[in-house]
């Protein structure tokens, strides 16, 4: 038996404040980000900069299975997709990374959730690790399902990770399939879906030997 659970944004949605709230809204966001900062070190160090290497054999993913778990996730999401007239997500190997990294921090710290302990989001995740910016997004997250095609199945029976999987605004996605001995779930899943102003702007991290001095 597993779990699943599905979040998206949008930064269109607009919020009217009067300036007294602003005001106190802008100083829990100040503090809230010094934490994020210190969050984001921790798993960029952690759970990102530990992956595998881009380059490497088995791109970010440990093993050749948890490998080819991540492109059956791929190959399925995108058939079903073409099967409802969208278009074809791109598979960005960054997004893949910062997938993977939540997929190993919810097993390693023995959680289930978009939020960490820390108290980052699929957004942080993905900013800490220098992706262009965002105008839409989402992420989708399963654990404890054997096999990549009863994760997407799971999904698709579940109204808002199918809303996810079938956004047509979405343009990328990465995909996160990792398995911990021993962990309460087993297997986790994460679906990274994202769409970028420019792509070029991108500032990404390289994952891969830990080797990058982090600012604290």
């Amino acid at each position: 038996m597993g779990i699943g659970r599905g979040i998206r944004y949008r930064t269109t949605v607009v919020l009217a404040v009067v300036l007294i709230a602003l005001l106190s809204a802008f100083q829990i966001s100040s503090a809230a980000d010094r934490n994020i900062a210190a969050a984001a070190h921790d798993w960029l160090a952690r759970c990102f900069m530990t992956l595998p290497p881009l380059s490497s054999k088995t791109e970010v993913y440990p093993t050749p299975d948890a490998q080819t778990y991540a492109q059956s996730i791929f190959e399925q999401t995108n058939q079903i997709r073409a099967g409802k007239g969208l278009k074809t997500l791109a598979r960005d190997p960054h997004l893949d990374a910062v997938a993977q990294a939540h997929a190993i921090d919810m097993a390693t710290q023995g959680y289930f959730d978009h939020h960490s302990p820390q108290g980052m989001d699929v957004f942080d995740r993905m900013e800490s690790a220098g992706c262009p910016r965002w105008w839409t997004g989402g992420e989708n997250i399963a654990a404890g399902y054997q096999t990549a095609a009863i994760a997407e199945e799971a999904w698709m029976n579940s109204p808002g990770h199918r809303r996810n999987i079938l956004d047509g605004n979405y343009e990328n996605i990465g995909i996160g399939a990792y398995y911990l001995p021993g962990s309460e779930y087993g297997w986790y899943w994460v679906q990274v879906f994202a769409s970028y102003d420019d792509p070029s702007q991108a500032h990404w991290l390289e994952p891969g030997g830990n080797k990058l001095a982090l600012a604290p």
